[in-house]
C-alpha cells in the first residue's frame, strides 16, 4: 500500500524555531515498506543532517522545491503512535499561532 505513496511528510527536529515545520521528502524504494507513520527518520536539512518524525505518506507533494530523500530510519518502524504524532503536530501549531516562542 505505501509503495504507491512515495512522499513522506516529516516533522523536522531543528533548534531554529522559525525553520521547524513539516517538509516533504522522497521515500527511497528500499525504505518503502518500513518508513511508516510514527517512524523517526534521518534526513538532510540545510547543510546538515537531523532527525524527523514521519507524519504521513502521500502520492504527491505540494512543495515546489526538488525533494531530498530520507537517508535512513532512526527508529523501529512506527515507533510513535499516530495519536501521539497528531498530538505533537497540534502542539506545534498552537505554539506557532500563539507566538509564545
Amino acid at each position: 500500500m505505501t509503495k504507491h505513496l512515495p512522499i513522506a511528510s516529516v516533522l523536522v527536529d531543528t533548534p531554529v524555531s522559525h525553520l521547524e515545520g513539516i517538509y516533504d521528502y522522497l521515500v527511497p524504494q528500499h525504505l518503502s515498506d518500513t518508513a511508516t507513520v510514527g517512524t523517526k527518520v534521518l534526513i538532510e536539512f540545510g547543510k546538515g543532517r537531523t532527525e524527523g518524525l514521519l507524519l504521513s505518506r502521500k502520492a504527491e507533494s505540494e512543495q515546489s522545491a526538488r525533494l531530498k530523500p530520507i537517508l535512513e530510519l532512526a527508529s523501529p518502524s512506527g515507533l510513535v503512535s499516530t495519536a501521539l504524532s497528531i498530538l505533537s503536530l497540534s502542539v506545534i501549531v498552537l505554539v506557532a499561532v500563539s507566538g509564545v516562542f
